[in-house]
């Protein structure tokens, strides 16, 4: 174990666009399928780290460490700001990439098959074995001590055999140290979660009951998308015209004003019938039903997928930095197509060219609006595409 927490190389520049990213997390709710509690990892005469829980879940784990140490609070930062013990911000401006400051507490998995992931492994390296993605955390201290904790969810499922949590924090002289977990014990956990999910493909809002999308619903999208530049990436080309649409930067109030234009361009040009609602499982957002099955798009997103309408679109998510809107929406006609992927500030959409000449002569919308065809970039001027 002696090179556990080597700092990650740079990814050859032809794998980024290929990567999976690893964004995501555990179903939003209470923890279902428990494996184990209050878990010393290590000690040392300055400090001690331990895992609060292990939960299990059908597709991964969430750990939760803490840790106590005698060092003052401030005597841990790295920089101006407060202390980032468990490297959420590493590197930080400046910092050297081929070292690791003695400050940043490692943690990290390590499957029997010798598949491993670390909290310093970096999250937007294409994906080789499981992901280990910070959750929240946080700390606090003073001149007598100071106290951190940091969630992370693994996935996917270990294979059999033992699973090591290793740990190691130099600045408080704790060596690298581990503990092995049967991963039976996290198999078994995550198969009593699975009693949560229902067999039949519906979920149940407002007094009645919605219908959940499979693969089927959704086969047009990943057979027509790829991993590209062009707005083939979110639609697949089978419409007649397509605009990108970037989401405000205001207020709370503009996002508002915003869906609201949205969706009445969208009732305008669809007759009735049902929408389908696709919610991004972030392990951060509100996915509406958190415990529904997942229904994957893309390189493997997974998305609730329901079948609702214009009146759930708007009303069912909570509002938060990207509004409340789903992130994928389209009739049951399939005569057009939004989608906000998980790290673009704007929305893809496809449709007649009615639809899309409407959002850009629209008056809230339409500066913020741009056509493109299928083969150029559909990167905002300005914008990055992740």
């Amino acid at each position: 174990m002696r090179d556990f927490f080597e700092p990650p190389a740079r990814a050859p520049a032809s794998q980024q666009p290929g990567g999976a990213p690893p964004w995501t997390g555990r179903p939003l709710g209470p923890p279902p399928g428990e494996v184990l509690r209050e878990l010393v990892l290590a000690r040392s005469k300055a400090a001690t780290i331990w895992i609060e829980y292990l939960d299990a879940y059908p597709q991964g784990f969430e750990l939760k460490i803490r840790a106590r140490t005698d060092i003052a609070y401030w005597d841990l930062a790295r920089a101006d700001g407060p202390p980032d013990v468990f490297g959420r911000h590493w590197p930080m401006a400046g910092e050297p990439r081929d070292s690791l400051p003695p400050q940043l507490l490692r943690v990290g998995v390590q499957f029997a098959d010798g598949r491993r992931a670390t909290s310093i492994s970096g999250h937007d390296l294409p994906v080789r074995g499981p992901i280990m993605w910070a959750l929240r955390g946080g700390g606090r201290g003073g001149a007598d001590g100071s106290c951190f904790d940091q969630g992370y969810w693994v996935s996917p499922l270990p294979p059999p055999g033992p699973v090591t949590v290793a740990c190691q924090w130099p600045a408080a002289e704790v060596p690298l140290a581990g503990h092995e977990v049967d991963a039976r014990l996290i198999r078994d956990g995550a198969e009593r979660s699975r009693a949560l999910f229902p067999g039949d493909r519906s979920v149940v809002r407002d007094g009645r009951r919605w219908p959940l999308g499979g693969d089927a619903d959704v086969f047009w999208i990943n057979s027509g998308t790829a991993v590209v530049t062009s707005i083939t990436a979110a639609i697949p080309p089978v419409f007649e015209s397509y605009c990108t649409l970037l989401l405000p930067t205001g207020d709370g109030v503009e996002l508002a004003v915003h869906e609201r234009a949205v969706i009445e361009l969208l009732i305008k040009h669809t007759s009735a019938q049902p929408w389908w609602l696709g919610y991004l499982d972030t392990g951060a957002r509100d996915v509406v039903f958190p415990y529904a099955p997942r229904t994957e798009l893309y390189c493997g997103y997974p998305y609730v997928l329901v079948a609702a309408g214009s009146e759930q679109a708007t009303g069912w998510r909570e509002h938060d930095f990207k509004g409340a809107l789903p992130d994928l929406m389209f009739p049951g006609d399939r005569s057009w197509l939004l989608s906000t992927m998980w790290d673009d500030d704007w929305t893809s959409i496809g449709g007649s060219e009615g639809l899309i000449g409407a959002f850009l002569r629209h008056p809230a919308l339409g500066a913020r609006a741009r056509r493109v065809t299928p083969g150029q970039d559909a990167t905002p001027p300005g914008h990055t595409a992740r």
